[in-house]
């Protein structure tokens, strides 16, 4: 039985709770997965009740979402030993993504929409807000087509409602992440090559390598794990699960790891 080290609810940008994600996981013969939502923790305090209710683990986890020449770079985080200190670190993060979105408001209104700040936040529930949270506004009043046609149209990067957010950078993240006890992990260094700052991310106390990720093949994958190997980070493997899948995020469970490839950063979750 495998365990998903890569997962999102409905606190940040998922569709599934994290109870829906628990049945998920069950039925797919998992024995465990982590939440790793986007700058955010706010979901580890179900994780206790969909342990019991489902006899899996779930691991408490998260994804900061840093930048790096402008590109978007994720660091994972797993292993957190001082929660309330590293809750206060994502304050900043949160204020940010309400700033961003009241600027992608306003931009889109000036192009002739008609959207509001609260629609989003009923779209985002109780998760922090995001740019899939406005997409799925604009679908549903008809703007565009779906989530996908509103990103590539209006909210992508170089598009009229695109706002810059202000960012951890990517060392700042694995920092942030070492000083609250956790281990820092590269996410799908595939999807945005951020494999080419790798030397630098180990400096700033790196631990792991996602290896294996929806998005990547076999052979990048390989090329992956020698490079992990090469630097001496641990190796993860996660679906990047959102609720839905499409070419970059798989179904729960795709990918994962046995119990007897999980780094000991793992292990003390484990009954």
């Amino acid at each position: 039985m495998k365990y998903d080290l890569h997962v999102h609810s409905t606190y940040s940008d998922g569709i599934k709770s994290l109870e829906e994600l628990g049945g998920e996981a069950k039925a797919a013969g998992l024995a465990g997965f982590a939440l790793t939502d986007h700058d955010t923790i706010a979901g580890w305090s179900e994780i206790a009740g969909v342990e019991e209710t489902f006899g899996i683990t779930v691991f408490p986890g998260v994804e900061l979402s840093t930048e790096w020449q402008k590109r978007d770079v994720h660091i994972l985080g797993y292993g957190i030993e001082d929660e309330a200190t590293f809750r206060e670190k994502l304050v900043f993060l949160s204020q940010s993504r309400v700033t961003r979105m009241e600027r992608i408001v306003d931009k889109l209104n000036a192009l002739g929409f008609s959207v509001t700040l609260d629609e989003i936040w009923v779209k985002a529930g109780k998760g922090t807000l995001g740019r899939p949270h406005v997409a799925a506004v604009l679908a549903e009043k008809g703007y565009v087509k779906d989530r996908q046609d509103a990103f590539d149209r209006y909210l992508n990067r170089g598009k009229p409602a695109y706002v810059e957010r202000v960012k951890y950078s990517p060392w700042e993240a694995c920092v942030m992440i070492r000083s609250c006890g956790g281990c820092a992990v590269l996410a799908h260094p595939g999807l945005d090559n951020a494999v080419l700052i790798l030397p630098r991310l180990v400096e700033a106390g790196l631990s792991g390598l996602e290896v294996r990720h929806s998005a990547h093949t076999e052979a990048s994958a390989a090329r992956f794990e020698a490079l992990a190997v090469q630097y001496g980070l641990f190796v993860t493997a996660g679906s990047d699960y959102h609720g839905y899948g499409d070419a970059n995020h798989g179904f729960i469970g795709c990918r994962g790891l046995y119990k007897e490839e999980l780094p000991p950063v793992f292990e003390r979750y484990l009954v």
